[in-house]
């Protein structure tokens, strides 16, 4: 049974569809200027208690077998709605950007933490990704062909903790807030540590697509910035509410097409214990 410790320091009067302004409200810090308490009455989300399966995929626009496997990606994430998620993460030789007279290939996708996931894992090649980095047939970077079986292979087990959200974001400042719960359904003797990445959606830019460029290739899910740092920050064995702050970049087209996904890891392998996800709101 989970027992749920609610530690509330500050009313939020604000819901999650409310604009808001500067400043925000002046919240006690408990660990550092990024991470605070909040009121865990704010979250609408349920508990899940099954773990999701979170799909980091690495690609490049200049990669001519990705517009394939992202085919094969977006059919998972169709048939598995409320299970699966995904982050684009455009790093590495098929990322680069181009000097080309019609500017083809000339955005850069790529990020600093994009770029530290993919040499950390090794990435030679695309399209491939991580699920839930855990190895699958003994990869633990896995092609496209086998995201189907690694995605069913993890389905519906679960999960030792659960993560509800809530954010709320001022177009003005171009800052906001995202609010993190972390609920634990079994007790965990390794440390846990919490990433956050904005992805966005429907990014129309330029692709190779086999031997051909597309000039009007909607990207989606692509990896856009790291809230916490690349690797996160470490969190509580015992349920706790947290704040982060944080600032969107510039190379965002339309924040209304962005969410920020949360991912609680193991901190001494990096496996995924729970992800979730949730659109920026106003």
């Amino acid at each position: 049974m989970r027992i749920l410790t609610l530690i509330t320091l500050v009313l939020i009067s604000l819901s999650s569809c409310d604009k808001i302004e500067e400043p925000f409200e002046t919240i006690p810090t408990i660990i550092d200027s990024n991470l605070v308490w909040t009121d865990s009455n704010t979250f609408n989300q349920p508990f899940s208690g099954t773990k999701m399966v979170l799909i980091e995929e690495f690609t490049g626009h200049t990669c001519q077998q990705c517009p394939a496997a992202n085919l094969i990606l977006e059919a998972i994430l169709d048939q598995h709605t409320d299970k699966v998620i995904s982050t684009s993460i455009h790093a590495g030789f098929f990322a680069w950007t181009e000097n080309n007279a019609d500017g083809s290939y000339s955005t850069d996708f790529t990020t600093g933490p994009g770029d530290d996931l993919h040499a950390f894992y090794g990435v030679t090649t695309n399209p491939i990704a991580l699920v839930n980095r855990k190895t699958y047939n003994g990869d633990l970077l896995i092609n496209s062909a086998n995201w189907n079986p690694a995605v069913n292979s993890l389905l519906n087990q679960p999960s030792d903790l659960d993560l509800n959200l809530f954010s709320r974001y001022s177009s003005d400042s171009l800052k906001g807030q995202l609010h993190v719960q972390v609920l634990y359904n079994n007790q965990i003797s390794t440390n846990v540590n919490v990433q956050g990445f904005i992805t966005e959606d429907q990014v129309i830019d330029w692709q190779k697509d086999g031997a051909n460029s597309v000039d009007n290739y909607e990207h989606n899910h692509v990896f856009r910035d790291a809230i916490l740092g690349t690797w996160g920050q470490s969190i509580s064995a015992t349920d706790s509410t947290y704040q982060f702050n944080f600032e969107v970049p510039s190379s965002i087209v339309d924040v209304k097409n962005c969410k920020i996904v949360v991912v609680a890891y193991d901190a001494s392998n990096n496996e995924v214990l729970q992800a979730n996800s949730i659109k920026v709101t106003f």
